[in-house]
């Protein structure tokens, strides 16, 4: 059975993520990639930045919003 490595929870995910970049922007020689991979996982980074934060942003709106139903 295969081992997951990826966290399933969002804020686990992106805890994850967060060390994920910085191990590749500091090894990505070692581990024989090329010079553009990190930049590229920084793009990817941004991008789930934006979407995670407008996620929370709108669930702590729903949740302000269903508290004053």
């Amino acid at each position: 059975m295969p081992t997951e490595y990826i966290p399933r929870g969002d804020g686990s995910f992106d805890a994850w993520q967060a060390n994920f970049q910085a191990y590749i922007d500091a090894h990505y020689g070692e581990l024989g990639l090329p010079s553009d991979v990190p930049t590229r996982v920084k793009v990817v980074r941004i991008d789930w930045d934006k979407a995670y934060g407008e996620h929370t942003a709108a669930r702590q709106a729903n949740v302000a919003q269903a508290s004053r139903l």
